[in-house]
């Protein structure tokens, strides 16, 4: 992980090759009438330069090694040079840095800068991000989570898009369905069911609702195959009884047909809705005639 230090400027040493062969002198201006109005908003990436007086000290290899008594130590601007040069129009004289202690670390975290940044950046693409980190760098959980400002929830249900479902993460990439409809697409284990989902996604635009309702109805049908219950099925369904002639449920009445309306309810609600009206004091009309007889 980086160190985030304020340095002073004559500390700070412009790259030997800046990428920025030509700078646009107005926008530079711009810039640094920017950092006099909000400071700078954006931190320098740098590297120990090693350019010291003393002999003994170039044996230095990384910035955790330096002594804060040492004065005279020097930093490398890796990413930023714009930056350090309006910031001395601007007369800044002490810089926010992320200090790296090798090149290469230094240029990983100008990608991951430059990442951070990108508004358009997919889910798949934080996920091999995050892997990276983790498994070729070493980062922790904790680490991941400080850096990037996410929560471990959100980590890992990226991460688990890049390990666990190769066939999602390759359409996520692709942005041929957003994230909603991709977690929808990892509720089924089945790889067979996921294809005709993702299909059902991609060419035809079915919703995450619309999975969702996709990946119950497998569930239903393996319930099936394994002879148990299916998904909301109560073990004793209310049968509904249809009469020649039905009758009001609120005055049991059975005239004034044309102004009937059906009225859906799961036959496992029955129960629930008769029960419900018996607390209003409304008894059901079969339960009537069961009384009467």
């Amino acid at each position: 992980m980086p160190e985030t230090r304020i340095i002073p400027r004559s500390q700070l040493l412009e790259p030997p090759l800046p990428i920025r062969m030509g700078i646009d002198e107005q926008a530079l201006g711009d810039l640094a009438d920017s950092i006099k109005r909000h400071g700078l908003l954006h931190p320098l990436i740098v590297v120990p330069a090693h350019v010291m007086d003393s002999p003994e000290l170039r044996a230095v290899t990384s910035a955790e090694e330096m002594k804060p008594q040492i004065v005279k130590y020097q930093w490398e601007i890796v990413d930023g040079h714009r930056r350090y040069l309006a910031s001395l129009i601007a007369g800044l004289e002490q810089l926010e840095c992320k200090v790296y202690d090798t090149l290469d670390d230094a240029k990983f975290g100008v990608m991951l800068d430059a990442n951070m940044m990108r508004q358009d950046l997919s889910p798949a693409e934080e996920g091999v991000q995050f892997l990276e980190l983790a498994e070729s760098r070493g980062w922790s959980m904790p680490q991941l989570m400080r850096y990037f400002g996410r929560s471990e929830a959100y980590i890992n249900e990226r991460v688990t898009l890049v390990k666990q479902f190769p066939d999602v993460f390759k359409v996520v990439a692709e942005r041929g369905i957003n994230w909603t409809q991709a977690k929808a697409v990892m509720r089924c284990p089945d790889p067979n069911w996921r294809a005709y989902m993702l299909d059902q996604a991609v060419t035809h635009g079915a919703s995450s609702r619309t999975i969702v309702n996709l990946v119950d109805q497998w569930k239903t049908l393996q319930l099936a195959k394994q002879s148990q219950p299916a998904v909301h099925t109560t073990e004793h369904a209310v049968i509904i009884q249809q009469s020649d002639r039905p009758k009001c449920t609120w005055c049991r009445r059975d005239d004034d047909q044309q102004n009937f309306i059906t009225l859906p309810v799961h036959s496992y609600h029955v129960r629930d809705l008769t029960d419900f009206l018996k607390r209003t004091g409304i008894t059901p009309a079969e339960e009537n005639k069961q009384d009467a007889s």
